[in-house]
């Protein structure tokens, strides 16, 4: 089996979403992971193919003219599964503050310096419903190392989001 990851970026399309996923089909390439979402008016994919050498080799060779007909920029890269390793233990961090400049980069930050690997991270601002406040929501899972003690990570998380104004939970990733 040969994998693929695609990064996907234009303009939001009634059909792009079913175009990118018949493309992938009809290549005879299966969608092992993805994620879709639209920021601002742009679609944004990734995605993991997998498939037999020639199905991979016929969607590399397609990509041009897909990206001409649908006005997209793709990219890909050749990869192989993740294999997992059973010395980390996947966590869960939610974070929701008054959005302010360089928010997410504090919590990167934070994970950077206690050497924690960010497998996700996904941002939304919106508005607070009753004062209208620009608000950021902030989820991550992240991967604890065994011999590092959670309680130990998890009390400096809180902390440090407390001392930022930040409402702040770290738990054990449940899917």
């Amino acid at each position: 089996m040969e994998y693929i990851a695609v990064s996907v970026l234009g303009p939001v399309q009634p059909s792009i979403i079913n175009d990118i996923c018949k493309f992938a089909n009809n290549c005879h390439c299966n969608i092992v992971d993805s994620r879709f979402a639209t920021l601002g008016n742009e679609l944004v994919a990734n995605l993991l193919l997998g498939g037999t050498w020639n199905a991979v080799a016929k969607f590399e060779a397609g990509i041009a003219a897909f990206e001409r007909k649908h006005d997209l920029r793709i990219t890909t890269r050749r990869t192989k599964l993740h294999e997992p390793t059973s010395d980390m233990l996947p966590y869960s961090a939610y974070v929701v503050a008054p959005d302010k400049v360089g928010i997410v980069y504090k919590i990167t930050q934070f994970f950077n310096e206690q050497n924690i690997p960010i497998h996700d991270l996904y941002t939304n601002m919106y508005k607070a419903p009753i004062s209208g406040t620009p608000m950021v929501s902030i989820t991550l899972s992240v991967l604890i190392p065994n011999k590092k003690m959670v309680a130990d990570i998890r009390e400096a998380f809180v902390l440090f989001c407390d001392e930022q104004n930040y409402d702040a939970v770290m738990e054990p990733q449940k899917t």
